[in-house]
């Protein structure tokens, strides 16, 4: 009877994550990340479409609107819709530097990471990711496209 508990327990456990891992690589996903003093927000979302959006808040109002992502390539389909989203990175930094010249000594490095990968849902199942860093006075991103068939640089 207990054997038949725990595996019980087992399945509803997997059954769970699932859940949860199906909901994280979805589409209508939305990620949020602050400022180390938590004053700067930037939102990411991916719509119903697989749409990519970002979006900053500042001070508690609204800095940057919801504005879309992507790339329009030169003889290649572009790169706008049909994402989603196969893995997400967070991570803080705290570290100082030493400039080589200037008017200070170090220079401190404070941020907030996030790291978005995409891939297109349908062929050539592009990849592509958006790296969002937010300090406490303003926010960054960039995007990053690795060499991959269907992608001329």
């Amino acid at each position: 009877m207990m054997i038949r508990q725990s595996l019980t327990h087992i399945f509803l456990l997997s059954v769970i994550m699932m859940v949860f891992l199906t909901q994280s690589c979805s589409r209508d996903a939305k990620t949020v990340i602050t400022s180390p003093d938590t004053g700067v927000e930037v939102k990411f979302s991916l719509s119903e479409k697989g749409v990519p959006y970002y979006a900053v808040n500042y001070a508690g109002g609204k800095f940057i609107l919801p504005s879309r992502l992507g790339f329009i390539l030169k003889n290649t389909p572009p790169l706008l819709e049909d994402f989603q989203i196969s893995n997400v990175r967070k991570r803080s930094v705290d570290e100082t530097w030493t400039p080589v010249w200037g008017q200070t000594d170090t220079v401190r490095n404070h941020f907030t990471e996030l790291v978005v990968e995409l891939e297109e849902s349908g062929e050539p199942f592009r990849r592509m990711s958006l790296e969002f860093r937010v300090y406490n006075d303003g926010a960054a991103f960039r995007y990053i496209l690795p060499d991959q068939p269907g992608v001329e640089r």
